[in-house]
């Protein structure tokens, strides 16, 4: 059920409105796929052209549907849905099962330059057209890390180690930095956060000396031109939902746009013309990023305070920002002016050696400060609609990797700059997690 149309920009700030007056009541496996609930009604068409080709597959070109043809000729996915089930977040293949949703990142050391792999460019695929062979195979194997926390209770978090099966000869060791694929929801009001906004959270030199130092990274904005802060993808690598949806489409689809002309292993086999077009790019990256976001779910206003002062109290919002206002976005006018509660500042942080892509080699000295720093840092990640992910994904996996089974283990992964946070967690009583964890399955 949709709360129903209201004017934007009043900056209304209920906590039970994640979205502002974009958001939507839906509890169920469909809470993620619903248009915002503030969507003219003319705009409804865009919403469900896009909603199509994000959910049906590409197929190999020649084909009779000369609009979703031109798949491959490697891939990872036959659809955005293949990886983003219901518009939710992907989790690590289980056992033998092909990572449809993790997708490994490839890089090679070439010239003291960390750059895409000369054989396997941006990112491995573990899928081929006709007469084509897949690039690798992957297996993920855990080791098993105890601890406790102060009073007593144990715990077991999971070590991902991968193990890949190359199916073509690689002429430079791989870097790999695997990622699964993040939810859907609220992708347009995070673009419509101001840049002058994340420029004011950003401290990386933590010179106010609170120990976080996030930082924000400028990237190619292929729509633009130029330069742009980055904020989408989990080393901020898109500074907008278009760029983001074109690259996508291209590194896991082998789909070409205007923005990404040939795909990286197979520039050979392209076609003079982009496999889709700009109108059908813009209709996708607008059902993007006007995916609503669900109602906070606050069962008792009490506890859901108690836990949202345990939050602040531990540290957890000196990253995971909960409250801005939007900024306006041109042609959407209902993201725009939008009070949210997104639990994100959309800066890279520093988590630590744990959650660093160990596979990295030793870079050379002169690089080696720079290049450890980027290893262990991620984006905040929004925390709105978490306790969803079950009903939505069937799994509770989170983090960058899926490696932690629910929010707790992600919690006791965080370190680096969140080190004292999850310190503060572990001290907690054990009813105080509780309260802590209810807050978080609400928001």
């Amino acid at each position: 059920m949709l709360l129903g149309s209201v004017m934007a920009g009043s900056g209304y700030a209920d906590p039970a409105l994640p979205g502002g007056h974009t958001t939507v009541r839906n509890i169920t496996s469909q809470s993620f796929a619903q248009p915002v609930a503030n969507m003219p009604e003319q705009r409804l068409s865009d919403f469900f052209v896009g909603n199509s080709f994000f959910k049906n597959n590409w197929v190999q070109s020649p084909a009779s549907a000369s609009a979703r043809d031109g798949l491959g000729p490697h891939y990872i996915a036959r659809s955005c849905s293949g990886c983003h089930l219901s518009d939710g977040r992907g989790q690590p293949p289980l056992g033998r099962d092909l990572p449809t949703a993790l997708l490994l990142k490839t890089r090679a050391w070439l010239d003291e330059q960390i750059l895409p792999h000369p054989d396997f460019g941006e990112q491995l695929t573990t899928l081929s057209i006709d007469q084509r062979s897949p690039e690798a195979g992957i297996s993920i194997t855990y080791q098993a890390l105890a601890g406790e926390f102060a009073d007593g209770q144990g715990y077991v978090l999971q070590q991902p180690s991968y193990q890949l099966e190359l199916l073509m000869p690689a002429s430079q060791p791989i870097i790999i930095s695997p990622r699964v694929a993040p939810q859907m929801i609220g992708l347009g009001l995070l673009e419509a956060i101001p840049a002058d906004q994340l420029r004011a959270w950003a401290d990386p030199d933590d010179a106010d000396g609170d120990g976080i130092s996030g930082r924000s990274q400028q990237v190619t904005d292929q729509v633009n031109g130029g330069l742009s802060i980055g904020r989408f993808g989990w080393k901020t690598d898109a500074p907008g939902v278009l760029q983001q949806t074109a690259g996508a489409l291209n590194n896991d689809i082998g789909i070409t746009s205007a923005f990404f002309p040939v795909t990286d292993r197979d520039n050979q086999d392209n076609e003079s013309q982009p496999e889709i077009s700009a109108a059908l790019l813009a209709q996708l990256a607008y059902y993007s990023m006007t995916l609503a976001v669900p109602a906070a779910r606050i069962q008792d206003k009490t506890r859901f305070e108690a836990g949202k002062r345990l939050f602040q109290a531990a540290g957890c919002a000196a990253c995971h920002v909960s409250t801005v206002t939007t900024g306006q976005l041109a042609g959407l006018p209902e993201l725009s002016g939008q009070t949210i509660h997104a639990y994100t500042d959309l800066l890279l942080h520093d988590m630590g050696e744990g959650l660093a892509d160990h596979y990295y080699p030793q870079p050379p000295a002169s690089e080696a400060p720079a290049v450890t720093r980027f290893r262990q840092e991620w984006r905040t990640p929004p925390l709105w609609g978490l306790g969803l992910l079950k009903t939505v994904s069937g799994h509770t996996r989170l983090l960058h990797d899926g490696r932690a089974r629910n929010i707790s283990e992600a919690i006791l992964w965080h370190a680096g700059e969140a080190d004292e946070a999850q310190q503060n967690y572990r001290r907690m009583s054990r009813a105080e997690r509780q309260l802590l964890l209810e807050f978080l399955n609400a928001i």
